[in-house]
């Protein structure tokens, strides 16, 4: 474990010279650290909303970049980014969070399915979870007490699936087949269907008490698990590098 405050650039430098370290190369980068906006994009300021990016994106881009050069060139290794099923679309209206989610989904199958990549057989899968049972809503402040039971998956169970995806050399993983048909609704369905399904924090403080855009089902959720603060709003990050192998 290297504890890092990776909102900062400052805070990711030690984590990429370690991922950059050619007598202790890392099998696994595991991009786990995010944070969402405590409220709606108009009420928040701009260094609020400037902080998410800096985690969710940011960091991400400068990690991938320590580690991915080294990989290449072993000729092995493999990134798991972890996005949400609500990256397809907007599954969460009026915040950056899915927006961000977006551009993770869209950079990891840029670069997984990229000749570069492919050739020196390294993998990179881009995790899009649904509603995981972790301490992070409890720590945003998120209500979930209305949230029905079949809405939730274990973070074993996403652990497991992205694991044996990325083994598999899936770039899009997304565990169980209710939040696999989300995200295809949310890719592929007209916005006017989808819309209505969408939970709309600047109508209602929690979803499913109400408002034209609300749920009783919101259909975004994020699975990172809060190993270390980073110190941004709604903050969760673990350390990025895991050294391991999969054994399956």
């Amino acid at each position: 474990m290297l504890p890092a405050d990776l909102s900062t650039v400052a805070g990711c430098r030690p984590v990429e010279l370690r991922l950059r370290d050619k007598s202790r190369p890392v099998d696994l980068l595991v991009n786990n650290a995010g944070s969402a906006p405590p409220k709606s994009f108009p009420e928040n300021t701009a260094e609020t909303e400037e902080a998410v990016l800096d985690l969710n994106v940011r960091a991400l881009l400068r990690l991938t970049h320590a580690a991915l050069p080294g990989m290449v060139a072993r000729r092995s290794g493999g990134v798991l980014n972890v996005a949400s099923v609500a990256a397809p679309g907007p599954g969460w209206l009026a915040s950056t969070y899915p927006a961000s989610k977006s551009w993770v989904l869209a950079f990891t199958e840029s670069l997984g399915r990229s000749r570069h990549v492919l050739r020196a057989g390294v993998r990179m899968t881009v995790v899009l979870p649904g509603y995981t049972r972790t301490e992070f809503h409890a720590r945003a402040g998120i209500a979930t007490r209305n949230f029905p039971s079949w809405i939730w998956l274990s973070a074993e169970r996403v652990a497991e699936t992205a694991l044996r995806d990325l083994e598999r050399g899936r770039t899009v993983s997304i565990p169980s087949t209710r939040y696999r048909l989300t995200g295809w609704a949310l890719r592929h369905l007209p916005r006017p269907v989808v819309l209505p399904w969408c939970w709309d924090p600047s109508t209602t403080a929690e979803p499913g008490a109400g408002g034209a855009t609300t749920c009783s089902h919101p259909l975004d959720a994020s699975a990172d698990r809060a190993d270390s603060e980073s110190g941004g709003p709604r903050s969760r990050s673990t350390g990025p590098v895991r050294a391991v192998r999969p054994d399956h």
